[in-house]
């Protein structure tokens, strides 16, 4: 198969570039994977979609969220083994709190307060 011409090249530009400002995907997580890494699994997706939905490059992402770039990039990409629960429960509070939706807010830390209660576990 010869090389694209550069006229046929300039057709599929834009093409391309709309493809690149659709959703990043992010790594698969294994089956087996423990409860908490999911959990992280599922911060990682939607810290994705605050970036795509508002626009955020990773850099600005970076400094609202006070970490490195190369750091945020792991995350975004689905490598949260080596991050701590709460920090991926930070950047979600920031990000919501970053959002300015009060609903969502009040909604956030009211699931948050139910998850992490422990009334009802007995041993």
């Amino acid at each position: 198969m010869p090389y694209p011409t550069l006229k046929e090249i300039l057709e599929i530009l834009p093409e391309l570039e709309k493809a690149a400002l659709k959703e990043p995907t992010i790594k698969a997580l294994p089956p087996h994977s423990s409860t908490i890494d999911r959990w992280k699994y599922d911060i990682a997706r939607k810290l994705n979609e605050f970036k795509f939905k508002n626009n955020y490059t990773l850099e600005s992402l970076s400094k609202l969220f006070k970490t490195d770039p190369a750091n945020l990039s792991r995350i975004l990409s689905g490598h949260i083994q080596k991050v701590s629960m709460e920090k991926m429960y930070r950047y979600l509070h920031i990000a919501v709190m970053a959002s300015k939706n009060k609903s969502m807010l009040e909604k956030f830390e009211k699931k948050s307060k139910e998850y992490f209660e422990m009334k009802d576990i007995r041993f």
